[in-house]
C-alpha cells in the first residue's frame, strides 16, 4: 500500500545558530506572525488523517500515485507524478491529482492522445506504479 507523507524538513537553525522545532516542523528565523506554526499544525493535521491509498485495481490507466510519460506535438517527452496536494513539487515533476494535467490525463492509457490544459496535445507514452 502506498501511504502519503510529507518528507521531514531539512535540519535548519535560527540567528542564534541553535535549532528550533515548532510544532514537529524545523523553521529558519523567526516565526513572522505565526505563519510557520500555522504551517506546522496544518501539517501535522494532514499527516494524523492521512490513509492508505490502495494500489490501483487497473494499473494500466492513469490514476493517484501514477508516474507517466507524455510526449507533445514537439517530440518532447516528460515524466510527472500524481501525488496528494501536500506531496506536490513541481520542481520534481509530482503534481496533485486535483491539478488541471492530472485532470486531463486521468484514466488515460498507454498510446491515447490527451488535450494539454494550456492548450495542443500529448500522447501518453508510459504509466507506472510504486510497488
Amino acid at each position: 500500500m502506498r501511504v502519503s507523507t510529507v518528507p521531514a524538513a531539512p535540519t535548519s537553525h535560527d540567528r542564534t545558530g541553535a535549532r528550533r522545532v515548532v510544532g514537529g516542523a524545523r523553521t529558519v528565523g523567526a516565526d513572522r506572525g505565526g505563519e510557520h506554526s500555522d504551517r506546522a499544525r496544518e501539517l501535522t493535521a494532514h499527516l494524523e488523517t492521512a490513509q492508505p491509498a490502495p494500489p490501483p485495481a487497473d494499473r494500466d490507466v492513469v490514476g493517484f500515485g501514477a508516474t507517466v510519460e507524455l510526449e507533445d506535438e514537439a517530440g518532447k517527452r516528460t515524466t510527472y507524478r500524481f501525488v496528494g496536494a501536500i506531496e506536490a513539487d513541481v520542481k520534481r515533476g509530482a503534481l496533485s491529482w486535483q491539478s488541471p494535467l492530472a485532470t486531463a490525463v486521468w484514466n488515460a492509457r498507454v498510446g491515447d492522445a490527451i488535450e494539454l490544459p494550456r492548450g495542443g496535445e500529448a500522447s501518453v507514452i508510459a504509466i507506472g506504479y510504486d510497488a
